[in-house]
């Protein structure tokens, strides 16, 4: 009589067959997973070369060789043919070929032209069209500030270092007291 396990033990192989040892079933188990994707990439490796094999350009038209016979005895053996040479098929256009793009060659540069001394040059930026010169001072400029400016958004603003808005304008001791329609002094801004 076959002895039935247990609840805690694993049941035992059908008559005649292999039981797998148990240091290679606990292998199998821990390694299940890596096993499958090792599986997955060979499966997704094969039908790759299948569709690469497939998309390959057709051979030139193929030469058929003869094949002796197997009988014995002098045999004429049969010369080579030739296979049809196929159609012409309408495919795939070929692919565009890359060619170098033309390289940029940098103009000569102008010589600058010498400004008269002690004129202000004209202004280039649009900012300028907020700040009126200085009546007595070359190279400054005086802005009135517009409700919601800030001594910070000015000088970002006009591309100014907010520490040279301070040094500029000496009487402004606290900078949060600044008020809209007050005037402060300021270089010519960035272009």
């Amino acid at each position: 009589p076959r002895r039935r396990p247990g609840p805690d033990e694993p049941p035992s192989a059908p008559h005649g067959a292999r039981r797998v040892p148990h240091g290679a079933r606990r292998f199998l188990h821990a390694n299940a997973l890596i096993i499958g994707a090792l599986a997955i990439v060979a499966l997704i490796a094969a039908v790759s070369a299948v569709v690469l094999i497939s998309r390959a350009a057709p051979a030139s038209p193929a030469v058929v060789a003869a094949v002796p016979s197997a009988s014995p005895g002098p045999t004429a053996s049969p010369s080579p043919t030739v296979a049809p040479t196929p159609a012409p098929t309408t495919g795939p256009s070929p692919s565009p070929v890359l060619t170098p793009s033309p390289v940029a060659v940098p103009s000569p540069t102008q010589e600058p032209t010498a400004t008269p001394a002690g004129a202000t040059p004209a202004p280039t930026s649009d900012r300028y069209a907020v700040l009126e010169p200085c009546p007595a001072t070359p190279a400054c400029w005086l802005y009135t500030v517009r409700p919601g400016n800030n001594l910070w958004s000015i000088a970002a603003w006009f591309g100014i270092p907010y520490q040279t808005v301070l040094t500029l304008n000496p009487r402004i001791v606290d900078p949060a007291l600044v008020r809209a329609g007050d005037q402060i002094t300021l270089p010519p801004p960035t272009p």
